[in-house]
């Protein structure tokens, strides 16, 4: 009986060992089909672009993708067959992307020497250029070399005007290594100002540069403000009056005046602007004002000798954008006079954008938000 049950045991032993055999074989040749249907070495899906970089402009705004696409809008969002795209410069009813080539290529109401572009088109002779800019009706393009070259509404030197020309792109004479550019001078990279005129201001630690309808400041490495320029928004010393004219004595006549030297072309004044310093941050968009080290803006007026103009309450600020301001928790305030309204809707910016009563959000979530213009906050599809 003993050895009978133990021939059993072997028995059923070799038995599940034989169906243990079947069921891998089977499991083996399942999986080789699912093989056979799967790819080999599958892929994942690609992940959504998502925007990297707002721009605002008078009638355009724009959001750089982190594919290297650009998306445009208001009115229906626009793709344009753009790839390659590091930056984009919006100027009046036209704008200028940078491409990972070196090359620019504008659209809108600007042109290289003919009629308006209908769509993007390269700029002819821009092919190494590491920044654009857009200034009203014209824009630039700084280049590897570090020139500058401008086209559009400028001048036969390459220098931005308001007359409506349609010139062709034109290299800027002296004038190169563009870090920063407004409508009445130039930040360098080694840190000087260069007005209009080309006028060296001769400093070299300018880190931030703002300008005003009138007269144009720039924010030191030790956030110190100075202002540039014969238009001073708060000047102190008056101008040094003319020498008298020459009077006859005992009834001589007056020996005839030498002719005057050409007078050699004054130095940039310099103007320590005390009343905005310390600054962070320059928020000329609201006016005279910067963002003080404790994170409100502090604001001048002047038209009244500089003096202290009472400020939005707003506090906590990480950023300014035209008459709005980003802030350490996320939200979006803006402000008419003294009416300090949140925007709805807007939480966890990361990034805000204006240009005049036109301003973008973009959210942590990587959505965004726009509104202004009588407009409430509406979300942008991209």
């Amino acid at each position: 009986m003993k050895l009978c049950w133990l021939v059993a045991l072997a028995a059923c032993g070799k038995h599940g060992a034989l169906a243990a055999q079947r069921d891998g074989g089977a499991a083996a040749r399942l999986d080789a089909a699912a093989a056979a249907v799967a790819p080999f070495d599958a892929a994942p899906a690609p992940e959504k672009p998502v925007p990297a970089k707002l721009v605002v402009g008078p009638e355009l705004a724009c959001a750089v993708l982190s594919d290297k696409t650009l998306k445009c809008w208001p009115g229906p969002v626009k793709v344009l067959a753009l790839h390659g795209v590091l930056d984009v410069a919006i100027g009046d009813a036209h704008a200028c992307a940078l491409l990972d080539d070196g090359s620019v290529t504008c659209w809108g109401a600007i042109a290289y020497g003919a009629t308006p572009l209908a769509g993007p088109t390269a700029v002819p002779g821009v092919n190494d250029a590491k920044r654009v800019f857009a200034l009203g009706g014209a824009s630039c393009a700084g280049e590897a070399s570090g020139a500058l070259t401008c086209w559009g509404d400028v001048d036969a030197a390459g220098h931005v005007t308001a007359t409506g020309a349609r010139r062709a792109p034109t290299a800027v004479r002296g004038l190169a290594h563009v870090a920063a550019l407004t409508p009445h001078a130039a930040l360098l990279e080694g840190g000087d100002v260069v007005m209009a005129d080309g006028k060296h201001a001769g400093t070299t630690n300018v880190v931030e540069l703002a300008a005003d309808s009138a007269f144009t400041c720039g924010r030191l490495d030790d956030n110190s403000v100075e202002c540039f320029g014969a238009d001073q928004p708060c000047a102190t010393d008056p101008t040094r009056p003319a020498k008298p004219v020459a009077r006859p004595k005992h009834g001589k006549p007056a020996k005839p005046a030498k002719p005057a030297k050409p007078a050699k072309p004054p130095a940039v004044r310099i103007e320590k602007l005390a009343g905005l310093t310390p600054a962070l941050h320059l928020a000329f968009d609201a006016g005279l004002c910067a963002v003080t080290p404790v994170e409100h803006l502090l604001c001048r007026d002047p038209a009244a000798a500089c003096a202290a103009l009472r400020p939005p309450p707003i506090a906590n600020i990480v950023e300014t954008a035209g008459h709005c301001a980003r802030l350490g928790d996320g939200t979006v305030q803006c402000w008419t006079g003294s009416t300090v309204t949140t925007v709805r809707g807007v939480a966890h910016a990361t990034q805000l954008a204006a240009s005049g009563e036109h301003a973008c959000a973009l959210l942590a979530d990587h959505s965004i938000t726009c509104w202004g213009d009588g407009r409430a906050p509406r979300s942008i599809s991209y």
